[in-house]
């Protein structure tokens, strides 16, 4: 006999799931994306390497922007028999496609720069500083905006990727002033090609080592390793201080995504009554939810005399099942 429970996340976690954040990330990201297309143009007439890794870098920000989006967009579907914890690893999957396709581009413009070392061209100064200028205003522009609509506690704090999405124009606004010094003493010193080349090596190893990070956090996912915020020997120290709880036979704890965890635990309890069982749980629930932040969870309980008398009932909404040797609450957080 199996106890058969499609699970969802609460309501206050998807809440934030608003078409708000989607309209948001879709007016910075047709910002940056012609921007983007200004800066390519610039590296085609201008030959500045710096414009060209640096719209890598802000596609980095588009493929960050459009995995934020359909993470979103997919997670408001609504979980079913076949993805019974709904498409929050579609986000994981797109970040790992896209940091992919970064490194190759990235690789190129190393390479590329290499080249540009042993055989300068000639860079059009000029040009360079403009579009590197518009670059910078664009940056305050997204800063701003994203700023400006999560002022408010009840909306800055409510999605991490909008959150994130700050932080990156953020980071973004800082390089162009890089790029600015660079166009700068392009024009000053039109021999002196090596700034070019300089600023591209340093944009590079930026974008590795930003998408580097991102990268380790999708895989430690994957590998359903235990989430960054939790530490288990505190989570167990917290179950075993409940009263009735005597052991804990067996835990589990991994991320689905970024913001949404996961766990089970096995747990050896007193003989009790059927009603101190459901208080218990509650119990549990509590912690895991307020305490810890798991948003899907499923604890059974086990005692020593459900060796010996395996029943099936109900109490409190909660099914109880005992396969010979446990009781097996299975609950919803």
């Amino acid at each position: 006999m199996f106890c058969k429970n499609i699970c969802t996340p609460t309501t206050d976690k998807t809440a934030c799931r608003t078409n708000s954040d989607i309209k948001k990330l879709i007016k910075v990201l047709t910002v940056v994306l012609l921007f983007m297309s200004l800066e390519i143009w610039g590296h085609w007439y201008t030959n500045s390497l710096s414009l060209l890794a640096d719209s890598m870098h802000l596609f980095v920000d588009i493929l960050g922007f459009l995995v934020s989006l359909m993470a979103l967009k997919w997670t408001k579907k609504t979980p079913n028999s076949t993805f019974s914890f709904g498409y929050y690893r579609m986000e994981i999957l797109g970040a790992l496609f896209s940091i992919l396709f970064i490194w190759g581009t990235t690789g190129y413009l190393i390479i590329e720069s290499y080249n540009r070392y042993v055989n300068p061209p000639k860079i059009n100064g000029k040009i360079f500083f403009f579009i590197s200028v518009i670059g910078f205003f664009v940056n305050i522009f997204c800063v701003y905006f994203l700023h400006e609509k999560n002022t408010a506690e009840n909306s800055y704090h409510r999605n991490l990727n909008i959150r994130a999405a700050y932080v990156h124009v953020i980071g973004d606004m800082i390089q162009s002033i890089g790029v600015i010094l660079a166009s700068i003493i392009t024009v000053l010193y039109p021999n002196f090609h090596i700034v070019d080349v300089f600023c591209t090596m340093i944009f590079s190893i930026l974008v590795l080592s930003t998408t580097g990070l991102i990268i380790k956090d999708a895989l430690l996912i994957l590998l359903e390793t235990t989430p960054k915020d939790v530490k288990i020997e505190d989570l167990k120290r917290d179950i075993l201080s409940l009263e009735n709880v005597h052991e804990i036979i067996d835990l589990h704890c991994w991320s689905i995504s970024t913001n949404i965890k996961a766990i089970t635990c096995h747990i050896f309890v007193s003989e009790i009554l059927p009603w101190q069982y459901d208080s218990l749980l509650k119990k549990i629930k509590s912690l895991l939810k307020d305490v810890y932040g798991f948003d899907f969870s499923t604890v059974q309980f086990e005692t020593q005399n459900t060796r010996i008398n395996p029943t099936v009932f109900s109490i409190g909404g909660t099914t109880i099942f005992s396969p010979q040797n446990s009781k097996f609450y299975e609950s919803q957080i």
